[in-house]
């Protein structure tokens, strides 16, 4: 199996992203963070909902236990510190709760990681010279070892049980007798001259190690942070200037003048983008229009009360009462439209905090998708599901429904091995569908395939137009109650 490890990402999203597409693109089949997601940078929401949504398995970093409350910022500098209270301020509870929980070492057969230091990794001690790593070696019996925190990448070898080696970062193969404590380095916040992002690719089978170092936005970065963050190193400010993209004509402005309806840029956002056109509104300011909605509205109840009253008297006063009464409702539909009617696109995808919810994991339960039960989704957006631990025999429910006139939505299973990775011939592919998709009772059930140990429901837009809104999305190991919305 190939791994991925990443580390101190530091609220740095672009870096971030552009890192996963490339360990993507070199088939990583599992993704380690060795912690400090937060801290520093200028974009902690989406950093976190990347790191939660895409990453296996992550660890806890020094940053991320100041963020939400398991130690202090005693020992930081003032520009850490204020990063760390500005940040707890954009994070949700859920975001809060899920931090707490993060471990603090994760090993396998072979390897095992750590934010820092092995022999107290609650303290987040450095390894910065051959010999810190010593008592790393002591506490841990695997050969290769994993850390972050110093954002230096390089490797330390100890051959035999006395000689300690440092070498900057290079690929190795790993060889009988000796031992290596691996510093990948940062992704999105790095020490070194190079000012690019580093990260390993561990390959388990060839057993060997590959470091990866690609280049990011400095400058945009830089721009987010108002001229802060990586420019209290001045040689920071110097690479910006020479990475910068040299104009070769005078700036010009292309784009229309803003309109009101803009999604505005916050922090966690990815990008400002125009919410879709919907039917224009009388330009009567609000104040003015809603005396005449009340009106119409205590009109319509006097109507509603004098037809009681005349209903059963004669057949012609019953119909001029009625005709009236929907005259009525008309102007009133057309003065005070339905919220439904008035609501466009929220939020872009992964932008609210609130997509970072621990929940969205199931042990046999229903389980909650990584997104709002009712969501608007913009291509390429796609909605997951996740069961767990599947046992033999185990039959599969979902139903996904969509709200009417929606766009049409096209949705699949999938069936994962105790190992991760997705059982070949066994994925479910429906066709796109308008209205619902159900497979909730015993008669239309899915069997779990043999030897699955997971099962995700995927859910995405069948088209590129428009909006859709799905209003039902479960996925469970038991029988479905009809109807019922989760």
């Amino acid at each position: 199996m190939r791994y991925a490890i990443i580390s101190d990402v530091h609220a740095n999203a672009a870096a971030l992203r552009a890192v996963l597409v490339d360990a993507q693109d070199l088939n990583a089949e599992r993704v380690i963070c060795l912690g400090d997601v937060l801290g520093y940078g200028p974009d902690p929401v989406s950093a976190l909902e990347e790191i939660y949504s895409r990453v296996h398995v992550c660890l806890a970093g020094n940053h991320d236990d100041a963020v939400c409350g398991r130690r202090t910022t005693e020992d930081f500098n003032d520009f850490a510190a204020a990063a760390v209270a500005r940040q707890r301020k954009s994070l949700t509870a859920e975001a809060m709760d899920w931090l707490r929980q993060l471990p603090y070492t994760y090993a396998t057969a072979d390897f095992a990681c750590a934010h820092g230091d092995f022999s107290d990794p609650e303290s987040f001690c450095y390894i910065q010279d051959p010999e810190d790593a010593l008592p790393s070696f002591e506490e841990r019996a695997e050969q290769l070892l994993f850390v972050g925190h110093t954002h230096k990448p390089g490797v330390i070898v100890l051959k035999g049980d006395e000689e300690l080696l440092a070498y900057d970062p290079m690929d190795f193969r790993l060889e009988e007798g000796q031992r290596y404590v691996v510093n990948v380095g940062s992704v999105g916040y790095p020490r070194s001259g190079f000012c690019r992002s580093y990260y390993c690719i561990y390959d388990d089978e060839a057993r060997t190690v590959y470091f990866r170092s690609l280049p990011f936005d400095l400058e945009g970065y830089r721009e987010k942070m108002g001229g802060k963050g990586l420019d209290e190193a001045p040689w920071m400010a110097a690479r910006a200037a020479q990475r910068a993209t040299p104009r070769v004509r005078d700036a010009a402005s292309f784009g229309k003048p803003a309109s009101p309806n803009v999604v505005s840029k916050s922090e966690g956002q990815q990008a400002e983008r125009p919410i879709e056109a919907t039917p224009p509104v009388a330009s009567t300011p609000v104040s003015k229009r809603r005396p005449k909605v009340l009106l119409l509205f205590v009109l319509l109840m006097v109507l509603t009360a004098g037809a009681v009253g005349v209903l059963y008297a004669n057949e012609e006063a019953r119909a001029a009462v009625c005709a009236q009464i929907e005259t009525c409702r008309q102007a009133l539909k057309q003065k005070w439209p339905k919220a439904k009617q008035q609501r466009t696109d929220p939020a872009p995808s992964g932008v609210s905090p609130q997509t970072v919810a621990p929940a969205a994991v199931s042990t046999g339960t229903v389980a909650q998708a990584i997104a709002p039960a009712v969501s608007t989704m913009e291509w390429p957006t796609v909605l997951t599901n996740r069961v767990q631990r599947l046992e033999p025999g185990q039959k599969i429910y979902f139903a996904v429904k969509l709200a009417p006139k929606s766009n049409p939505v096209k949705a699949h299973l999938v069936f994962r091995d105790k190992e991760g990775k997705a059982m070949p011939g066994t994925e479910i592919a429906y066709p796109p569908f308008s209205t619902s998709l159900a497979r909730g009772t015993d008669k239309s059930a899915v069997p779990a395939p043999e030897g699955a140990c997971e099962v995700l429901l995927e859910a995405a837009k069948a088209s590129g137009q428009g909006f859709c809104e799905i209003t039902r999305f479960e996925l469970d190991v038991k029988e479905l109650e009809r109807g019922k919305r989760k």
